[in-house]
């Protein structure tokens, strides 16, 4: 598996419209709404805001972003890998600060003309185009990055 460039914006607009506005744009919307039978949202524990570890099981993403939009306070990653839109992969995180980094992944390189060539810069579009659709306040690049779960987590990656 090629490295991969991982691509996040974060923003206070915790809600459906901003979410789905993302996902049309990164995703075949209709085609990842059933997820598969074993799928489920996992909730990480948080002594600094009193959170136990979950599992609650999901069949459909709409299920995801609604709990994530419901319980402003659980933190949990949910990760789209296909059908997606020249992305390898989507990231929703809902954080524990009632915010939400939605992001995205490339691969590190590509191949064009029998040449390698860095997507580095296929990032900074990416970025922006995040902050458009999501409103973002903050965005964060990097290489095989985990989605920050909170915006002071964030902050201090930026250091």
């Amino acid at each position: 598996m090629p490295p991969f460039y991982d691509i996040y914006g974060l923003s206070k607009k915790r809600d459906r419209e901003t979410i789905e506005k993302f996902l049309d744009y990164f995703c075949y919307r209709d085609e990842i709404e059933n997820l598969g039978k074993d799928e489920g949202i996992f909730i990480l524990e948080s002594e600094d805001y009193n959170i136990q570890e979950d599992f609650i099981p999901v069949k459909t993403l709409s299920e995801v972003i609604d709990f994530g939009i419901n319980n402003p306070n659980q933190a949990f990653a949910f990760y789209l890998s296909q059908p997606l839109k020249n992305v390898e992969s989507v990231i929703l995180c809902f954080t524990y600060d009632n915010q939400i980094v939605l992001g995205v992944s490339v691969e590190v390189n590509r191949i064009e003309n029998d040449r390698f060539i860095d997507n580095s810069a296929i990032c900074d579009q990416l970025a922006a185009t995040i902050v458009k659709l999501t409103s973002a306040h903050k965005t964060i690049m990097g290489l095989e990055l985990p989605p920050p779960r909170s915006e002071s987590e964030l902050d201090e990656l930026l250091l």
